[in-house]
């Protein structure tokens, strides 16, 4: 009833590779048509263009052998997708707009390249006759409609088939609760495309959470199961992945994964919605409940100190700005629990607390201005606002 979230070709994996493999040889065809149409125009460097060709001849008789020899062929000539995020994020000179390269070219040219692609790509037609049909049509322009979910006679599919359709409808029904327990069945099958369904999941999130308590317990929870399953130091393997497009949950050594920042910022909310709620606890009858806030929050500070010495988060400004939250909230916290009443030696150690915290959050949005001032795409925060505040927490501490 509903479209399975599973990874593309994984239903039919023979035709899904025969499919790609006799798209890819049209297009490599096509292209190597192109550029001797080009070449005899005098468009394009000869000499440049031989030595490509003497290149891709020397390196024949060892890529042939590999599986998706046209699949590799084609994406090599253009930039990876992992990699030109960092190339665009760190060089200004790729952010520049170039002009258009504006050719014209008349129907006959054309029609002779297509021929051209679709005559060196004859000796692939030995795959089904619907296969090559769709392959025609989708050459000569056509828009084909996504095949209908077959029959499926797979147990690792049926099983996906089944949390698929319980999710859906225990959306429809508004059961988040019992939707939140099969999106997180469904996100540790390997076979499923996270991509096609976190919307849903955000969704399901953010309706569970107001079913259950304040703190977003199973955000930060679902979010704390990605940090420690996705590594940020993993590689990509393009001999293994090539398949497919790099997943957003995955970060590099030049950015940090967006899930990361989500739990931090999530993280400081719910410290800073506890120390809220017990800002007025000053008695001794409640001091149980203060002490687990400030738990809370010197918890996150550890863990963001523990991610600062990683060369992955050690140059993200935002964590960096985040840390310096952590400090500033820590500081208006202990600020609120100093009292007149209390005796002064603990007043004291609080105002000694208070002090450090108001360096340390100085110190950090230092560091968060350093790298700001070195990247390409700038991380803005009120730096004069935030540290107008810090002022007026160290006059509340002198008043007291």
């Amino acid at each position: 009833m509903f479209e399975l979230p599973i990874v593309d070709g994984y239903e039919n994996s023979q035709t899904y590779l025969a499919e790609r493999k006799l798209k890819y040889r049209y297009f490599n065809q096509s292209h190597k048509r192109y550029q001797r149409y080009l070449e005899s125009k005098g468009k394009t460097d000869v000499a440049l263009r031989n030595e490509q060709e003497q290149d891709e001849d020397d390196e024949d008789d060892d890529i042939e052998r590999r599986h998706n020899y046209e699949e590799r062929l084609y994406f090599k000539r253009y930039e990876k997708p992992q990699n030109s995020y960092e190339i665009w994020r760190l060089n200004n000179k790729k952010r520049k707009r170039e002009p258009l390269q504006q050719r014209t070219m008349s129907y006959t040219d054309i029609s002779e390249i297509e021929d051209y692609g679709k005559r060196k790509s004859q000796h692939l037609y030995y795959s089904n006759h619907k296969l090559v049909e769709d392959f025609q049509n989708q050459v000569d322009g056509y828009e084909l409609l996504k095949r209908k979910t077959p029959v499926v006679k797979n147990v690792d599919l049926k099983v996906v088939e089944t949390l698929t359709q319980l999710l859906h409808i225990n959306i429809i029904r508004r059961k988040w609760n019992v939707a939140y327990r099969v999106f997180a069945q469904l996100v540790r099958i390997p076979t499923v495309d996270i991509r096609s369904i976190w919307n849903l999941g955000v969704e399901i999130m953010s309706h569970a959470q107001e079913n259950n308590d304040s703190e977003q317990k199973m955000t930060l929870e679902f979010l704390e199961w990605m940090t420690k399953v996705y590594s940020s130091r993993a590689k990509y393997v393009e001999g293994i992945n090539h398949k497919l497009a790099p997943i957003f949950r995955s970060g590099s050594k030049d950015h940090t994964a967006k899930y990361v920042t989500t739990l931090l910022w999530r993280s400081l909310y719910v410290a800073s919605a506890k120390a809220l709620d017990n800002d007025h606890n000053t008695d001794d009858t409640n001091q149980e409940h203060s002490s687990i806030s400030d738990e809370a929050l010197q918890l996150l500070i550890e863990k963001i100190n523990d991610l600062l010495i990683i060369p992955t988060y050690m140059e993200e400004s935002e964590i960096w700005f985040v840390q310096a939250m952590c400090h500033v909230v820590k500081t208006d916290y202990l600020t609120r629990q100093m009292s007149s009443n209390r005796v002064d030696s603990i007043n004291d150690i609080r105002r000694n607390d208070v002090t450090a915290a108001i360096k340390t959050a100085e110190r950090c949005l230092e560091e968060c201005l350093k790298r700001t001032a070195g990247d390409t795409v700038l991380f803005r925060f009120p730096d004069r606002y935030i540290r107008r505040q810090l002022r007026q927490l160290e006059h509340r501490i002198a008043n007291e």
